[in-house]
């Protein structure tokens, strides 16, 4: 397995557990995650994590 495919099947298994901690610890520090429930988005782990 690669290391793209291995990222992807951990950040699979963290959200499929609902492990938002090891799933945030796999995004890049500068994620920009379109905010589905309120819409935009949010830049950071932190604000992710919120």
């Amino acid at each position: 397995m690669n290391d793209p495919e291995r990222l992807i099947r951990a950040a699979y298994r963290a959200f499929n557990a609902r492990d938002l901690d090891a799933a945030v610890a796999l995004m890049h520090p500068d994620v920009d995650w379109p905010n589905a429930w309120e819409g935009g988005r949010v830049v950071g782990r932190s604000d992710v994590r919120a």
